[in-house]
C-alpha cells in the first residue's frame, strides 16, 4: 500500500514513530515548518523521516503549493494518513488517494472539534480524554468515525501530562485502524 504522511507536533512524532515500528513506511512524509518565534519542545518529525530516509516534504500551504500536490500525484498514494498535520488538506489533495484519507485527532469526536481540544478538556474539567480516528472529508474534523478511546484525567494532570498521555496510546490505535 502506497501512504503519504501528513504529521507534526509529538502526535505526529509519536504516529509516525508507531508506523515505523510496525513495518508501515510512508512513501512521503509532509510536515510543517516552525512558525517564527515558536517555541519547539517536542520531537522533530522531519528529523525521524530523515533517520529513516523515507521521503519529505515541509510546507505549510500544501493547497498553494504544485511541488507537493506534485509529488503526491505522482505516488498515486492508496491512503493518506494524517497526526497533528496543523493545515487543512484540501479536497484535491484529498482525492487523489485510491482509499482516501483517515486521521487521528485526540478528542471524542463529535465533541471537541478543532485544534488544541485538550486544552479545552481540562478547562471544561472533563474526567476522560478521548480520541478518535476518523475520515476526512472537507469539514474540519466531521468525517465518519473509525474508531475511538479514551484516557482518564487525573486532577494532577496538566496540558502536558495529558499531552504526553495521549501520545502514548493513541497512536496505536491509529495504527490498528
Amino acid at each position: 500500500m502506497k501512504i503519504v504522511y501528513f504529521g507534526n507536533h509529538i502526535y505526529g512524532y509519536y504516529s509516525l514513530v508507531e508506523m515505523i515500528r510496525q513495518q508501515i513506511i510512508p512513501d512521503l512524509v509532509v510536515t510543517n515548518i516552525s512558525r517564527d518565534n515558536e517555541f519547539i519542545w517536542y520531537p522533530s518529525v522531519a528529523e525521524l523521516a530523515s533517520r529513516n530516509n523515507i521521503n519529505l516534504k515541509k510546507h505549510n500551504r500544501i493547497n498553494s503549493s504544485e511541488e507537493i500536490i506534485t509529488a503526491i500525484a505522482n505516488i498515486t498514494p492508496d491512503l493518506l494518513v494524517v497526526s497533528s498535520y496543523r493545515n487543512i488538506i484540501p479536497d484535491s489533495i484529498l482525492k487523489l488517494a485510491k482509499f482516501g484519507a483517515i486521521n487521528l485527532h485526540m478528542a471524542p469526536l463529535p465533541k471537541y472539534r478543532g485544534a488544541h481540544p485538550e486544552n479545552w478538556a481540562l478547562i471544561n474539567g472533563e474526567d476522560w480524554m478521548g480520541y478518535t480516528v476518523h475520515y476526512l472529508d472537507s469539514g474540519i474534523d466531521t468525517g465518519d468515525i473509525i474508531a475511538q478511546d479514551r484516557v482518564r484525567i487525573l486532577p494532577e494532570d496538566d496540558i502536558l501530562s495529558l499531552t504526553f498521555k495521549i501520545s502514548a496510546v493513541a497512536p496505536k490505535m491509529l495504527i490498528e485502524s
